[in-house]
């Protein structure tokens, strides 16, 4: 089974949390989702730990992964998008990290997704581990699911 690891390294409330996906120990894209609260859904990213992802048709975005066992939460897609508001607590996945009319974003998320999609043909199902390793103001914020 595929190994997928996102690597969160900058969040901030405007803009939403920054991270990089690894598969096999690859850098494969960078990632946004939203801003931490609570694993409120539709408003918050989820909360780090290992999760299973099962390949997955949406009727919006076609064939996609989605994220299982997300305590609170259902419907967490991987798809394409360049700023924090394309995603409803989904993840979204870009070549590059970018600055579109002032606004922190990321940046060829077709060719991003198209690429991750690629890196996992005939996969059904994979392991994810989100870990953060983002700072808030002037703590390392280690989110769990009761942190708020």
């Amino acid at each position: 089974m595929d190994q997928v690891k996102i690597i969160r390294v900058e969040s901030d409330f405007m803009h939403g949390t920054f991270g990089v996906l690894l598969i096999n120990g690859e850098a494969t894209c960078v990632t946004l989702e939203k801003y931490w609260y609570g694993n409120q859904p539709y408003h918050s990213c989820i909360y780090p730990g290992q999760f299973l992802v099962v390949k997955h048709t949406s009727l919006k975005y076609g064939w996609t992964f989605k994220v299982l066992g997300v305590q609170g939460r259902t419907d967490i897609l991987f798809h394409v998008g360049n700023f924090e508001n394309d995603t409803n607590g989904c993840i979204l996945l870009g070549e590059k990290y970018g600055v579109i009319q002032g606004k922190r974003c990321i940046k060829n998320s077709l060719l991003a997704f198209q690429n991750f999609m690629d890196k996992l043909k005939g996969v059904e199902a994979f392991k994810l581990n989100i870990i953060n390793e983002v700072w808030y103001g002037q703590f390392k914020h280690k989110w769990n699911k009761t942190t708020n």
